[in-house]
């Protein structure tokens, strides 16, 4: 699911972190403050037209399941756990302060027995990230780091959700791109939305776009990531 990143076999211990661990970032600690802009999200079809006169309808963009990958389920092994720092001050408003320790103590607790990928706004975010982190006693050589500008910080429900295909020493980690629309009540939600393209970017990995056929076109799929549950084996819970 978004929040974790599957390990793509013992063997591939340098891919995404999962969301994640040792890929990307991981093993190197942080990233040194190099803030990646997010891209802004892909347009819900592509339009060509140029010299026929009309629009021409583009392809679907491949499946996943049809390129071999499934959905790992809560509780395989992975790499990583993925996190936003909380930086949206209308969220918590007084409670701000407390949100930043809580969250300082889930990842105390989170890297004694894997790495975490923490996301943060931009360089001032970071900084008082790693004041708090380095005061609740993490140790930062378990951290990985991505400034990366957020909107809120969700990343369940708006972040990549990973996916593995392949087998043996051949696994492959990839994530899957659905629509986030900041279930639909937000106005800024942008920036989440394009959240699993550049963490994807960034790590180097395969991304899918989730999308079905609409209006003549491909159109992208809304899906937030902590409203489904899978077993990794074709069974998924999901909301009513």
């Amino acid at each position: 699911m978004s929040g974790r990143h599957p390990a793509p076999g013992r063997e591939e211990a340098g891919r995404r972190p999962a969301p994640g661990r040792g890929e990307t970032g991981a093993g190197s600690g942080r990233n040194g403050g190099q803030e990646e802009t997010a891209p802004p999200p892909a347009p819900g079809r592509d339009e060509t037209g140029a010299g026929s006169g009309g629009r021409e309808e583009t392809a679907l963009p491949p499946a996943p399941a049809r390129e071999g990958f499934r959905m790992p389920a809560e509780w395989e092994p992975h790499q990583a756990t993925w996190l936003v720092w909380p930086h949206a001050r209308a969220d918590w408003e007084v409670k701000t302060t407390a949100v930043e320790w809580c969250y300082a103590e889930m990842v105390r607790h989170l890297a004694r027995g894997e790495r975490v990928a923490l996301v943060y706004h931009d360089e001032t975010v970071r900084r008082r990230a790693e004041r708090r982190l380095r005061q609740a006693g993490v140790d930062l050589r378990r951290v990985d780091g991505h400034v990366v500008p957020t909107d809120r910080s969700w990343i369940r429900d708006c972040g990549p959700i990973f996916v593995v295909g392949g087998s043996g020493g051949r696994r492959e980690v990839a994530a899957t791109d659905w629509r986030f629309n900041g279930w639909a009540r937000y106005r800024a939600w942008r920036r989440d939305d394009a959240l699993p393209r550049a963490i994807a970017g960034r790590l180097g990995m395969r991304r899918f776009e989730i999308a079905v056929a609409a209006d003549g076109g491909p159109r992208r799929v809304v899906l937030e990531g902590g409203a489904v549950d899978v077993n990794g084996e074709g069974l998924l819970l999901a909301t009513e």
